[in-house]
């Protein structure tokens, strides 16, 4: 019986204390001119860090997106003929062969020859 009135004592003591204890008051951090500048530093190396980490959007010019667009609408596994591309997309083979290599070296499509 000693040990519970002992143990409530405590539990009381402890609520009564931590009741009366103010807690400390949000201080406002004032930034000297130096540490901006190294906060303004250490955003910029962030940013720059991000930047790098992911690769970039391959940009594409109107015939590339003509282009892009025709291929990927005809599927993956089927074969295309560059001729029939060319009559279709109003360019010359050679611009249809530029454009493929083109849009094979961004990544974008993948190119074999029969």
């Amino acid at each position: 019986m000693a040990l519970n009135q002992l143990s409530e004592d405590l539990e009381s003591l402890v609520t009564t204390t931590s009741a009366a204890v103010p807690s400390p008051a949000p201080q406002q951090m004032t930034l000297d001119g130096e540490a901006e500048e190294v906060l303004e530093m250490a955003k910029k190396l962030a940013a720059e860090r991000v930047r790098m980490s992911f690769p970039e959007v391959p940009v594409m010019s109107d015939r590339e997106r003509a282009v892009y667009e025709l291929v990927t609408s005809a599927g993956d596994s089927q074969a295309l003929d560059i001729e029939e591309l060319s009559k279709v997309l109003g360019l010359s083979v050679e611009e249809v062969e530029e454009v493929l290599e083109s849009l094979a070296n961004k990544g974008l499509i993948e190119v074999s020859y029969a």
